[in-house]
């Protein structure tokens, strides 16, 4: 629970400061490159990104933008969910052939006289390598100008009986690689998750304290299989870990 609430804390209490977005995402493939160098196997490498497209007077309207997106996307799967006082959602799913990667496309909608309309894309694989990421990026037509992104890079190592120090010791080195100045830790059993600063990329969050981030690594030890699971996110883990 305590990571839980980290995340549902920072995420409610922080803003963007400078988010402007590199198109050539190039806070995944440095934070890939970190966790490659610490002999971590990536398992999964994951993009978030979302943009405001608008106000708008009436349902009709919001949804003349939803057919225009569908448009571009055929092959997608759609799903619509409507709550009449709040907000619609509509999500478009597409997973290829081999199950390497998938991309879902959500347009939301948050009622309030008008339409607040929001699109967001989100896309996760499996198998790792900047090319195949360039590769799948642009055979989904991913759009480059995100007012905000978030990145994650997942994988894994195999260590037996380690310890919530050693963790920390294993976050710090990753720190260190990624040039990162620790902002603020929590700790359970077997696991550990830090957050901290680096002037690699620009972008960063405030959180409630009014203190800067934007990096934050998270580290599980699985005794049942003796393997560390990391999980590393620029600025924020937005995903379960």
């Amino acid at each position: 629970m305590k990571q839980i609430q980290f995340i549902l804390v920072t995420l409610l209490s922080y803003y963007l400061i400078n988010p402007l977005i590199n198109v050539e995402h190039d806070e995944l493939y440095t934070i890939a490159e970190a966790v490659e160098r610490n002999n971590y196997e990536i398992r999964e490498w994951h993009i978030y990104g979302r943009k405001p497209i608008g106000e708008f007077n009436t349902k009709k309207e919001f949804y003349q933008v939803v057919t225009k997106v569908k448009r571009n996307y055929e092959n997608y799967s759609w799903e619509f969910n409507e709550d009449p006082d709040h907000h619609i959602k509509v999500v478009g799913t597409y997973t290829d052939k081999e199950g390497q990667f998938s991309h879902r496309i959500i347009l939301t909608a948050v009622i309030n006289g008008k339409y607040q309309v929001e699109i967001a894309n989100e896309v996760k694989g499996e198998k790792w390598s900047p090319k195949n990421v360039k590769e799948v990026l642009t055979d989904i037509n991913y759009p480059p100008d995100q007012t905000t992104s978030f990145y994650i890079i997942k994988g894994e190592i195999t260590k037996s009986n380690i310890l919530n120090e050693e963790l920390f010791g294993k976050a710090r080195i990753l720190m260190d690689d990624l040039s990162a100045t620790k902002i603020e830790s929590v700790a359970d059993d077997h696991f550990v998750s830090v957050s901290g600063l680096t002037d690699k990329w620009d972008n960063k969050l405030t959180m409630k304290d009014n203190k800067e981030m934007n990096l934050q690594i998270a580290l599980r030890f699985n005794p049942t299989d003796n393997k560390i699971n990391l999980t590393l996110g620029a600025p924020i883990i937005t995903t379960e870990y």
